[in-house]
């Protein structure tokens, strides 16, 4: 019952606001639990009806709350956006999703409120009272020949002037950190140094010449002579090739491995002769067109290895070196219409001398045309693991051979 601020809240009421019974807070006038300086009408009770966004205001408004003086909350979660709008376009009306942006098109929904655009589509990108750049944004697939040729890929893009006023077209230009990619077509381009009439419009063509792989983003700057909206962006962006993201979802694999003696009789125990040569024959599939894998073999035998045998790849008692020319055929695995690639490697292991046994561990390694393109020069751990639906195997990334002696 105390309220040691005397801010007129009671110790009880502090806890179930949330508020600080040692600071004085502003005072709840209508006590109806919202705070007079978020009250809408901090004399009037809000009743026992919702008020979603806590600001006085009843969510719906009968008769007998007409009567007291108080009007219907038409924005029930205070986001900037009418309920009605919210329901009309599939918002919901208690969730402040003002910063959302249904549409992907840049602009967030409470400002494709403010400015009259349809929130479900990429549409326009100013208000009515400038020029209107369309669309805003532009996806754009790869070029079926490298460097363009006579197959780019293009967008057209148009500029409105919806006012009343001549609007001076200044200049148009690309800018961004993919700009070289993406270039203006002088030959279909209307609009620069142009006065565009009131309800006139001019269109230009953009066209998209990667000089790599990669996501490319840059955008269309229009300069015009408006007073307020003076420059004008639209944004430019590439698809990921159907390949390119083929190889970025599915990593390199290890589909198969078989271990071979010199009489070609498999080995399926696990175990390797000393002083004998042993083939290793494995398969990896990639979306790669191209991989480089390595053998590495790591000495288990001395005391100081046993514990992290093949736990880094520089402790390794031998390798295979670089594997550039594998065996390539088409697998059974087809992503987006791209067919999976099979790349199959050899290698032939002579086992050292051993007192009585030792283990080595074996480990496979992968680099691919990505990396040396990037100047990446670490290498990748293959995974073991099968074309189907579970993808990666359960198996180790360390097979253990134990060598005897004979």
């Amino acid at each position: 019952e105390d309220q040691p601020d005397q801010d007129g809240w009671l110790n009880y009421q502090e806890y179930a606001n949330g508020t600080s019974p040692f600071i004085a807070d502003p005072y709840d006038s209508d006590f109806d639990g919202v705070l007079d300086d978020r009250d809408t009408y901090p004399m009037i009770h809000v009743l026992a009806v919702n008020d979603n966004d806590r600001d006085g205001i009843p969510d719906s408004c009968d008769s007998r709350c007409s009567m007291l003086g108080m009007l219907e909350d038409l924005d029930d979660d205070n986001d900037g956006m009418p309920d009605q709008f919210e329901v009309e376009n599939g918002f919901n009306p208690l969730v402040n999703d003002a910063d959302e942006d249904v549409d992907g098109d840049g602009i967030s929904n409470v400002d494709e409120f403010l400015n009259g655009t349809n929130p479900q589509d990429i549409e326009i990108s100013k208000a009515t009272d400038s020029l209107l750049l369309s669309p805003l944004i532009s996806f754009f697939d790869e070029p079926i020949n490298a460097g363009c040729g006579n197959t780019p890929s293009l967008h057209t893009l148009t500029i409105t002037n919806p006012s009343d006023q001549t609007i001076e077209v200044l200049n148009t230009s690309i800018v961004g950190v993919a700009q070289s990619e993406y270039r203006v077509r002088e030959e279909y381009n209307q609009c620069d140094a142009l006065s565009l009439a009131p309800q006139a419009s001019c269109d230009l063509v953009i066209v998209f010449c990667p000089t790599s792989s990669g996501h490319k983003a840059a955008m269309l700057k229009v300069e015009t002579n408006h007073p307020i909206d003076s420059i004008l962006y639209a944004g430019l962006s590439n698809k990921e090739h159907p390949g390119e993201e083929a190889k970025r979802r599915l990593p390199p694999i290890m589909t198969g491995l078989v271990v071979k003696d010199s009489f070609d009789i498999p080995v399926t125990n696990g175990q390797l002769l000393e002083n004998s040569r042993y083939t290793f024959e494995w398969t990896v599939s990639s979306y790669q067109d191209w991989l480089s894998t390595l053998l590495a073999v790591f000495d288990c035998s001395t005391p100081q290895n046993a514990n992290d045998c093949g736990l880094y790849v520089n402790n390794y008692e031998r390798h295979s070196g670089f594997l550039n020319d594998p065996v390539i055929s088409s697998g059974s695995w087809i992503y987006n219409g791209i067919t999976i690639n099979s790349f199959t490697y050899t290698y032939d292991y002579i086992t050292p001398d051993v007192d009585g046994s030792s283990d080595v561990v074996i480990r496979f390694y992968q680099r691919s045309q990505n990396d040396i393109d990037a100047g990446n020069s670490s290498l990748s751990l293959l995974m073991p693991g099968s074309i189907d639906a579970n993808f990666y195997g359960e198996g180790g990334r360390r097979l253990i051979y134990n060598i005897v002696d004979q």
